[in-house]
């Protein structure tokens, strides 16, 4: 009785183990299945007198169950690593990305602001990606395209750009297609003792008029928030034209982000990234000239 006991403990270690086994594989099925990449393509422009790049970010998840919390980032690869650049104008979290269903969004603006670097033939666009699988547990794509079950999301921190990676995460200031010249451009304009504030309104007024309703307090800490916050490395487009920039006010390092003030850039034909205004402004809020989001933005290269 003692043998077949001992025969029947072992039958049953070996099913819970050979049962675990199959859940671990059935985990990683579906996650075997979740995916994303970037697709680019070169067509002809609506005049055919140039090319048009278009660069979209495929999401995708052809397994039989649904996954969670999607967070997908873009990258650039280079001889010294993948420099992140972001979700860009893809949503920041996706709620659930339903099975056997793909997402696609237009990157190709936020791509543009990192100008030829983001477009060189001998560098890959590449794509990395988090979520959450249907029993909780959570998965992480690299770049490279490993896979890896992760204990907890990394925790947000605030840390000064060092490294060359980090510092080209913000992508070439100087370049027309980058709001985040303009941002800086503003904090130079700002801290300029020479400048008065009535002259800063007429910089801001020119980008938007709204900003001749703005009272001369408002004026004043819109300066002030220029010269003493630090701008965040990565740029936000709830849709392609749109951009949010964030400036913090702290840069403690390895502490939680603190309180950021948001700017809203929009382009505009013609005349490159305009100052709109701060706060998150939504997108329905945002008027446009008549057939403006039509026409493609490397119409105005050349008054770059």
């Amino acid at each position: 009785m003692a043998v077949a006991l001992v025969v029947a403990l072992t039958q049953a270690t070996i099913a819970i183990v050979l049962g675990v086994k199959r859940q671990r594989l059935a985990r990683r099925k579906v996650a075997s299945l979740v995916s994303t990449w970037v697709e680019h393509a070169y067509v002809p422009s609506p005049a055919a007198d140039y090319y048009r790049r278009t660069v979209v970010l495929h999401i995708a998840n052809e397994s039989d169950e649904p996954v969670f919390k999607v967070e997908a980032l873009c990258g650039i690869e280079t001889e010294r690593g993948t420099i992140q650049v972001g979700p860009l104008s893809a949503p920041r979290v996706i709620p659930v990305l339903p099975p056997k269903r793909e997402f696609a969004y237009d990157v190709t603006m936020g791509m543009l602001g990192f100008g030829d670097f983001a477009h060189d033939a001998f560098r890959g666009l590449v794509a990395e990606i988090a979520f959450r699988d249907h029993e909780g547990v959570r998965w992480e794509r690299a770049f490279d395209g490993s896979l890896k079950v992760v204990k907890a999301p990394s925790p947000a921190v605030v840390t000064e750009a060092g490294d060359e990676l980090s510092v080209a995460q913000a992508g070439p200031i100087d370049n027309w297609y980058n709001p985040l010249g303009l941002v800086f451009a503003f904090a130079d304009v700002a801290s300029k003792p020479e400048v008065d504030d009535e002259e800063f309104r007429q910089l801001l007024i020119v980008n938007a008029s709204g900003w001749s309703k703005s009272s001369a307090e408002d004026i004043g800490a819109v300066r002030k928030m220029f010269q003493t916050a630090n701008v965040a490395s990565h740029v936000w487009y709830p849709t392609p034209r749109i951009a949010y920039v964030r400036l913090l006010d702290e840069l403690p390092g390895g502490a939680a982000p603190q309180r950021a003030d948001v700017l809203t850039l929009v382009w505009r034909n013609g005349r490159g990234w305009t100052l709109f205004g701060v706060g998150p402004s939504l997108p329905w809020a945002i008027q446009f000239a008549l057939g403006e989001l039509e026409v493609d933005p490397l119409d105005g290269r050349e008054q770059a």
